[in-house]
């Protein structure tokens, strides 16, 4: 696929076959022709019909999306792929589509928390790992191989999150939307991890 950039002209953008530039007919079949108002556009053109992309990592280093042959299902599984042409690989990212998007709107949520940590994230021991698990509520979703981490969600108030990011080591961001949310959380989180 590939992202072009198109100045509409004219009320409608036209679609058709290379080879008829050869021979010009400005009479196109009705439908190939878009109505647009003049401007700016960009377009994705794929040379095959694409899966179901619901989000693409900001960086654009990975996309997740519904695979075509389960677009029929209630809650379909959501995969994850690097975001590069020639790699098609796509792995398990959540069981559900519902799953992910409750763990992917956690995970930026927790960025967007205004009371947090005085760094971003934390290098954490297993050890410090366990006192998360034992000391939080594990959440009943997260995500797998994105950006190459498995990410689990730990908390112990309605407002506030820890989540865990496992790449072979182990790190971890938190945050709450309320003072009284970071106090709680901060009754476990204390002086856990060092910073990154």
């Amino acid at each position: 696929m590939i992202r072009l950039a198109v100045e509409v002209r004219g009320g409608s953008l036209q679609f058709g076959d290379l080879f008829w530039l050869s021979d010009w007919n400005p009479d196109f079949p009705q439908d190939q022709i878009l109505s647009l108002p003049d401007g700016y556009y960009h377009i994705t053109v794929c040379t095959r019909r694409p899966e179901l992309v619901i989000l693409i990592e900001n960086q654009g280093c990975c996309r997740a999306g519904i695979r075509r042959k389960d677009l029929t299902k209630a809650d379909p599984p959501v995969y994850v792929a690097a975001d590069q042409i020639n790699d098609q690989r796509s792995t398990l990212c959540a069981g559900t589509l519902s799953g992910f998007l409750r763990a992917a709107l956690a995970y930026e949520a927790v960025f967007a928390f205004p009371f947090h940590g005085d760094e971003l994230m934390y290098w954490l021991t297993e050890e410090e790992l366990e006192t998360v698990r034992t000391g939080l509520e594990k959440q009943p979703f997260g995500l797998s191989g994105w950006l190459g981490m498995d990410m689990s969600f730990y908390s112990n108030a309605s407002d506030n999150m820890a989540v865990i990011m496992d790449c072979g080591d182990l790190e971890v961001l938190y945050g709450a939307a309320s003072e009284a949310g970071y106090k709680k959380l901060m009754e476990v989180m204390e002086g856990l991890g060092e910073a990154i």
